[in-house]
């Protein structure tokens, strides 16, 4: 089985995989979503958009229309895309980024909703990381599980 993370060529501050014990090998490569993929035997499985609070923020106020097409893209192709966040909740939400708080909150929670996209928030890139480490090796552990399930 050959198992990989894809992480698309346009990401500008890749995020550090050399932790020990990880055993996936990373690749880039050019994704039409998301920034990280995990992708076993040449199949995306899940992606993973990141964001900075200002990156979310500015795509959420100006380029909606061009992060719901990508959000389709994904579910057009029956890829799981969820959106990893480089900051805490309270702070992208009422941390003086943005003018206009509660619009931005409920477009978060629209999209959550809407599309099924869900949104994790972190408190910085370790964290954040960490968790698509996991969450990668989560899948890895449970494959006969999913695929028996399917």
């Amino acid at each position: 089985m050959k198992i990989e993370l894809v992480r698309d060529t346009r990401e500008k501050l890749p995020l550090d995989f050399s932790r020990e014990g990880f055993s996936f090998t990373v690749i880039d490569e050019g994704l039409s979503f998301g920034d990280y993929c995990l992708r076993i035997d040449g199949n995306l499985i899940f992606c993973i958009e990141s964001k900075n609070p200002g990156d979310l923020i500015s795509t959420i106020q100006s380029g909606h229309d061009r992060f719901k097409a990508e959000i389709l893209r994904a579910k057009t192709a029956n890829i799981p895309l969820l959106v990893a966040i480089e900051d805490s909740y309270s702070n992208v939400i009422f941390g003086g980024l943005t003018d206009s708080p509660l619009k931005i909150q409920k477009i978060i929670h629209t999209i959550m909703i809407k599309y099924n996209t869900p949104f994790y928030f972190f408190k910085n890139r370790q964290e954040m990381t960490n968790f698509i480490i996991a969450h990668c090796e989560a899948y890895i552990r449970n494959l006969n599980y999913i695929i028996k399930n399917m």
